[in-house]
């Protein structure tokens, strides 16, 4: 859950990921059973089993002013970690078109010390850029390509799977950028995609300019498979 009171008029966003098991993402609720919308996904075996999801949903009335449990279900048991984010400034809706600029990139890599993260290219400049990554344990340490803030609260380093979210301002181009490892390297699953920006939106935080959002609240969790009911993930 948050560790602060979400806000009226934002979005919630979650990137869940799942090391060492074939499996997939069924779903992704807040305690109220709100589902967020699947934006985009990529599921691997380079390296071994990876699967990455990200998610969002503009923020629900009835979260307003609460701490809500984010909880992802996975179609078995799953080795899983979610971080989450609350970030306002950003262009409302319940579809892929309505939130993101064109479509999202994905790939996967196997063992290296160092991967480009998947092509994309963004229309717009000035929106809420996200690239996010995931590994199948390791443990490795990520550095997020050159440009980009990483959220604090990514999970990095981790045994069985890491959990990042770095953001930047969009180029309004192809978005390029490379992200570096250390440690005993692992097989990985990169995400890219840009969120459209509210009309007149003129949010700002550290990183990022006038028109972005602005990133309000974040928190990880990191799970593992045993003696999880269900094959269920929880942000708890």
């Amino acid at each position: 859950s948050f560790g602060a009171n979400v806000s009226s008029g934002t979005k919630l966003i979650a990137l869940v990921v799942e090391d060492g098991h074939p499996v997939t993402i069924s779903s992704v609720k807040d305690s109220a059973g709100n589902t967020f919308t699947s934006l985009a996904s990529v599921t691997g075996s380079l390296g071994g089993y990876v699967t990455a999801g990200l998610y969002a949903i503009d923020t629900p009335a009835g979260d307003v002013g609460t701490k809500p449990q984010i909880t992802a279900t996975f179609s078995g048991n799953a080795a899983s970690g979610i971080l989450i984010q609350e970030v306002s400034g950003l262009a409302t809706g319940t579809t892929l078109a309505a939130m993101i600029d064109g479509t999202p990139g994905t790939s996967e890599a196997a063992t290296v010390a160092s991967q480009s993260q998947a092509a994309y290219t963004s229309a717009v400049s000035g929106e809420y850029l996200v690239a996010c990554f995931t590994d199948n344990g390791g443990p490795e340490t990520f550095t997020a390509p050159s440009g980009y803030t990483t959220d604090p609260n990514s999970i990095n380093g981790n045994s069985s799977a890491d959990c990042c979210i770095a953001h930047k301002n969009s180029a309004g181009g192809a978005e390029t950028g490379t992200w570096t490892f250390t440690g005993t390297l692992a097989g990985g699953a990169y995400l890219v995609a840009a969120f459209k920006v509210a009309a007149g939106a003129t949010n700002a935080t550290a990183g990022l300019a006038p028109g972005t959002g602005t990133v309000l609240a974040t928190s990880p969790v990191q799970t593992g498979s045993t003696g999880r009911a269900g094959g269920t993930g929880s942000a708890v």
